[in-house]
């Protein structure tokens, strides 16, 4: 049977909607093992460093303290995890804690020369010079003196204690970044460029090396290789905002207005109280971009292609805490968050064609959902967490299943071999589950709904072209949805029993995908079908706040908690 223009176009839109010194937080880290005794937390947490996933072993060290708060080694291990998360007030606390129990710890101590280093930096030039006294080859307390002369501009004395550390130990971990970038300081690029390479030979993932890298160049004007390796540092830590913020400037003076803009904006969400906002605020709006601006603080989820491949990311609205959760060759999309916020749904291809994964929200323990030789997408949680709904092509057109949580009894709730069946959404009422979906069994792709204590199925549009990715208010008020009446994808919401149709935005470009908030209050959904799709939030007042800006696509967000 031949396919018409009209149906053959949903299919490709249908396509396009499904496929197409850094920050750290140990916020959202717990630990999968709460009955381990405070010498396994810790052998645990040891291992994860081992491995480099320092905030899980920051959860491990934690979760020792909870039954241990004096542990020496857990609050000695904890101190050193976050110094290399950055949170170096913590590791203060941490070690200082140690030295009050035992004062001579020698390793508390150079652990406290190091976090001092960044936030008290005369105090810790008097510490580390303390611990040198007793251990002078200690090549990471000579790390952290030399850390605490650049804080104080002291950089010809910093240039020969980082030379010193090379010199005790040769493929340090940070002492020829910061040689590299004390040469920096001292307008000698040549020694900082050879340094900073030397640097990223020993650790590949060092991003503020590439950072540094980066900025070597673009003080000579070199814009051309200062720009990769400032992207090189936001591929390893996507949290970092001088980045942004060089970039930002580096595009300007290309003419790159949207790129810049891009830059800009991001900084700002990293930065949102730098002293200079208001200057970059009126670059931003003089290159044609529009300022972020935070009216509701939630975590999401979305989908991105900013490190080339679609991800899976998850970030705070106000642009804080940018998180890869997928690292896979295939396709990663469509996520969905648990009603309580501790797992994430999505589809992915990685076994070959696409299937149902389930994941915690921090991206660990994947597991598989389902398997089956046909695709199964769109994965949409029940209100209260216990079943999961997806489409599939099991039966030949796309239909409805559903599934425990955990991917048992996997059974069909729709399907229709005369016409397709997508986009299901559930809701509770005091008859238990209902569910809205969109098919075009009767032509266009129009908004069905079951109605009542019978169950009765009503169809809720009419007349408004095709309807895709409708979402049930949690309060399970209105039910909103995207829809082309016009020339364009436009948002509407409507009433479960078919009343109340308004129309939420009427722009020029597409817009779909609408969640709502866990609230009922905000809906976020997608802007624009093409690879610079960006993230928009909406109020019940019509104020639109912009989540993303650049030249990439990011897309199909979720909701994840809400702040109170």
């Amino acid at each position: 049977m031949a396919i018409s223009n009209r149906i053959l176009w949903i299919f490709i839109l249908f396509v396009l909607l499904f496929a197409g010194f850094g920050d750290a937080s140990i916020v959202a880290a717990q630990t999968e093992d709460p009955e381990l005794t405070p010498e396994e937390h810790i052998e645990k947490g040891l291992d994860y460093v081992d491995q480099g996933e320092i905030e899980l072993a920051a959860a491990e060290f934690l979760a020792a303290l909870e039954q241990a708060p004096e542990n020496i080694d857990a609050l000695t291990n904890l101190g050193f995890a976050y110094v290399d998360l950055g949170e170096y007030s913590l590791a203060v606390e941490q070690f200082n804690a140690v030295l009050a129990a035992d004062p001579d710890n020698l390793a508390a101590s150079g652990g406290l020369c190091v976090a001092l280093a960044f936030v008290q930096p005369v105090q810790a030039e008097t510490v580390c010079q303390e611990v040198l006294k007793v251990d002078p080859q200690n090549a990471d307390v000579l790390n952290g003196l030399g850390i605490a002369l650049i804080q104080q501009n002291k950089n010809e004395e910093a240039l020969s204690v980082f030379q010193s550390v090379i010199g005790i130990d040769p493929e340090h971990k940070w002492a020829h970044n910061n040689l590299g970038r004390t040469y920096l300081n001292l307008g000698d690029f040549e020694n900082a460029i050879s340094e900073l390479h030397i640097a990223i030979e020993i650790n590949p993932e060092n991003d503020t090396a590439f950072y540094n890298l980066g900025l070597a160049y673009a003080r000579q004007g070199d814009f051309q290789n200062a720009i990769p390796n400032y992207e090189q540092a936001l591929t390893i830590n996507p949290n970092m905002a001088g980045a942004y913020a060089d970039l930002g400037l580096i595009y300007r003076e290309l003419g790159q207005a949207e790129k810049s803009v891009g830059a800009f904006f991001r900084y700002l969400q990293l930065v949102p109280d730098d002293p200079n906002r208001a200057e970059i605020e009126a670059m931003i709006v003089e290159m044609g971009g529009i300022v972020p601006k935070v009216f509701v603080r939630a975590k999401i989820a979305f989908v991105s292609e900013r490190d080339g491949n679609k991800e899976i990311y998850s970030m705070n609205t106000d642009g804080s805490e940018l998180t890869r959760l997928t690292d896979d060759p295939a396709l990663d999309v469509e996520p969905a968050y648990s009603p309580d916020g501790t797992n994430i749904l999505f589809a992915s291809d990685r076994s070959g064609n696409f299937d149902i994964y389930s994941m915690n929200a921090d991206g660990t323990n994947v597991i598989q959902l389902t398997d089956n030789p046909a695709n199964d997408f769109t994965p949409t949680w029940s209100p209260d967490g216990s079943l999961i709904i997806f489409v599939t092509e099991r039966d030949g057109n796309l239909g409805i299943y559903f599934m425990n949580a955990d991917g048992s009894e996997q059974t069909s709730i729709i399907s229709d071999p005369n016409s397709v069946v997508m986009s299901p959404t559930l809701s509770d009422s005091a008859d238990g589950l209902v569910l809205a979906f969109t098919t075009n069994a009767q032509g266009a792709f129009d908004l069905f709904a079951f109605q009542g204590a019978a169950g009765e199925l009503g169809k809720l549009t009419e007349g408004m072209g095709d309807v895709l990715t409708p979402n049930w208010s949690p309060n399970g008020r209105f039910i909103i949805f995207a829809a082309n009446q016009f020339d364009s994808y436009d948002l509407f919401i409507i009433r479960p029993d078919g009343t109340d149709l308004g129309q939420i935005t009427s722009n020029d470009v597409d817009e779909y995908r609408p969640r709502w908030s866990p609230d009922s209050t905000y809906i976020i959904y997608s802007v624009g079908l093409t690879e610079a799709s960006e993230i928009e939030i909406i109020d019940e007042s019509g104020e639109v706040m912009l989540l993303t800006q650049n030249d990439v696509f990011d897309g199909m967000p979720t909701w994840g908690p809400m702040e109170e």
